[in-house]
């Protein structure tokens, strides 16, 4: 199965550097020369003591700005998966992002938002990409104390996964991981996409490396994979994005309550548990 090429993604923005400079040169493309890993996670420390009820309407926020039909959130121990069946994410080529590109790029969800057209839209992403991040932790951990350590040298990510057709879904819904070619044209949407988003920032690619660490494994593909079969029913969406949560010990608990509360009404028509 093609996916698309996210090496070419990246390296047509940065050029062909060492493997272990690329997300440092990476971050600096997006936010400048002056970006600090360390600092701006411990930014992410107030989005993170303050998730609660606004992560799900981010994410309905998120599908909405997509067109999608609906939004489903599947929920167990350990795993997070939501499933939008809006427009697919773009990983264009063209840089910096220009008001005459499309909406939905990678790059605007990357950035923490766009920079040109409607900040109401994709610019809210960046909002609830930054919430996501609490997720990742235990719920008995302080974030100002252990989110660094989680995101940056654990590399624990969010997994997105991008379609535009029934097939594209499918094949990776039986993928053995051993047919995926991550030889696509980065351009072409109808090639779906796959990436695990490191540092909040950086679309790795399966199997990538640097400074002889993995940063997206077979294991982790296989375990969002495992969940997302045993979620998924068929027929399966035309089109849409999936974004995987690997959840720290009880976050599922506190998001049930969240869900079997206030905001189960106003979830019910759009909501899968």
């Amino acid at each position: 199965m093609q996916v698309r090429n996210l090496n070419e993604f990246v390296t047509y923005r940065i050029g062909h550097i060492k493997d272990t400079e690329r997300q440092e040169k990476w971050q600096e493309k997006i936010f400048g020369e002056s970006y600090n890993t360390k600092q701006y996670i411990s930014l992410l420390t107030k989005f993170a003591t303050e998730t609660g009820t606004q992560i799900f309407y981010e994410f309905l926020q998120n599908a909405n700005d997509a067109e999608a039909e609906s939004v489903s959130f599947f929920i167990d121990e350990g795993n997070l998966l939501v499933v939008n069946t809006g427009n697919p994410f773009y990983s264009d080529r063209s840089f910096p992002n220009k008001p005459t590109d499309r909406k939905g790029q990678l790059y605007a969800l990357l950035a923490k938002g766009d920079k040109f057209g409607d900040s109401k839209s994709e610019g809210q992403y960046g909002q609830g990409a930054k919430l996501l991040y609490n997720l990742l932790l235990d719920t008995d951990k302080r974030p100002e104390d252990a989110l660094y350590d989680t995101i940056a040298t654990q590399l624990k990510g969010a997994i997105l996964f991008s379609w535009s057709n029934p097939d594209s879904f499918e094949h990776f819904h039986y993928s053995t991981l051993n047919d995926l070619e991550f030889t696509g044209d980065c351009d072409n949407e109808k090639i779906p996409l796959l990436c695990k988003i490191i540092n909040t920032i950086y679309p790795a690619f399966l199997g990538e490396t640097s400074n002889g660490k993995v940063l997206f494994s077979k294991d982790e593909l296989k375990k969002c994979l495992a969940f997302w079969k045993k979620c998924i029913p068929r027929p399966f969406p035309n089109l849409g994005a999936l974004l995987y949560i690997p959840m720290g010990k009880n976050q599922h608990r506190e998001l049930l309550e969240l869900l079997q509360g206030d905001l189960k009404r106003v979830y019910r028509a759009h909501c899968a548990i």
